[in-house]
């Protein structure tokens, strides 16, 4: 094998791809990268038989071949290397890796030891949608899923079909995020996808399109043209969570987003210091909405922003990380806190379908 390619673009794909690669599994191979170079296009390939990641580049190539390497030592070495076009070739079983004033030999592995990225069932659902859309969307929700792997569904996002449309959830049972990825869908598809899959699949999105195929227990992203993300499905059952997203109820406080922001990043201050707690309280009288971080040895704070209060006066509290992390992830410049049936709805006040709920400590 002997190519030339752009040590830019390189390093870009090294370090998506390195992050799959499993130095800890017990076969050696599974924390090497495979690269495969013929027609001109290099391919690289990661899989830890978990998630599997194949990014292809244009190259010069001048002999073809295949070879695994270690992926994070060799991402990291192009990573320090100038911005020029490096010249890469094997000697039997080892990867020259060269360039003006400098040049290294990795160690690799025959390729035949390498696992395949599993193709899935010719009949597996297959849907289209910007990659604009899917970031928008993902972003919103992945960072409500939970790292308790003691509940596996939890860590993950569930793509799951209602009403004729798809939506994408994530929860860790104390709080959720929902948000509407396609507007029409008449398939039937209820999945759970692992969070590092879709981190996988928001690091290689550009603009274009994206391909999903949902299988019976595999997903794959296929990304433009030049990436595909395959990945296992979460087995088990995901919470039906549809019956905590009610319409809007009538003790609700129509606020500033950015506003309520920053006095959230105030009272953290102050809530950091003993369990994260701060209290949210509505005054209809008076049109506000008071903050307040519990008291701790450091202090106590509150503070106080107009409201649009509707319904009987309420007083609640929430984890703050989580409050902040909600309010993190609208667009709209106002959000309506809908504090009814026990709990928080935040929603934008606009026309987004993203639906945010918190749970509430003991105050």
């Amino acid at each position: 094998m002997h190519f030339l390619i752009n040590k830019t673009k390189l390093s870009k794909t090294l370090n998506n791809i390195s992050r799959i690669a499993n130095s800890r599994n017990q076969l050696p191979i599974l924390s090497n990268v495979l690269l495969r170079a013929d027609g001109n296009k290099l391919t690289i390939i990661a899989n830890n038989l978990e998630l599997a990641s194949e990014e292809t580049l244009d190259a010069k190539v001048k002999k073809s071949g295949v070879i695994t390497v270690p992926a994070k030592p060799l991402a990291e070495f192009i990573n320090n290397l100038p911005n020029a076009e490096l010249e890469l070739q094997t000697l039997d079983t080892k990867l020259k890796v060269s360039g003006k004033g400098f040049s290294a030999t990795f160690n690799g592995t025959d390729a035949e030891d390498f696992p395949e990225v599993p193709e899935l069932e010719k009949d597996a659902l297959s849907l289209t949608l910007s990659l604009a859309e899917f970031r928008q969307n993902l972003q919103r929700v992945v960072g409500a899923a939970s790292n308790d792997f003691s509940r596996p569904a939890l860590t993950g996002v569930c793509f799951n079909s209602f009403n004729k449309k798809l939506f994408t959830a994530a929860t860790d049972g104390y709080r959720l995020a929902e948000t509407e990825l396609l507007p029409k869908f008449n398939d039937d598809l209820r999945v759970i996808v692992p969070t590092a899959a879709i981190h996988e699949a928001l690091g290689v999105a550009e603009d274009g399109d994206l391909v999903i195929r949902a299988g019976a227990s595999q997903m794959q992203f296929l990304v433009a043209s030049h990436a595909k993300i395959t990945t296992n499905l979460i087995s088990g059952s995901y919470p039906d969570y549809r019956q905590l997203i009610t319409d809007a109820g009538d003790d609700t406080a129509v606020v500033d987003r950015s506003e309520l922001l920053r006095l959230l990043r105030v009272a953290q201050v102050f809530a950091r210091i003993v369990d994260n707690t701060a209290v949210l309280k509505t005054n209809s009288k008076q049109n506000l909405l008071e903050v307040a971080a519990v008291e701790s040895e450091l202090g106590s704070n509150s503070s106080e922003m107009p409201a649009v209060v509707s319904g009987q006066d309420i007083s609640m509290a929430f984890n703050i990380r989580f409050l902040i992390d909600a309010l993190s992830v609208f667009d709209a410049p106002e959000v309506i806190l809908d504090f009814s049936g026990g709990k928080l709805i935040v929603r934008g006040n606009d026309s987004g379908s993203l639906v945010y709920i918190v749970m509430p400590r003991k105050a």
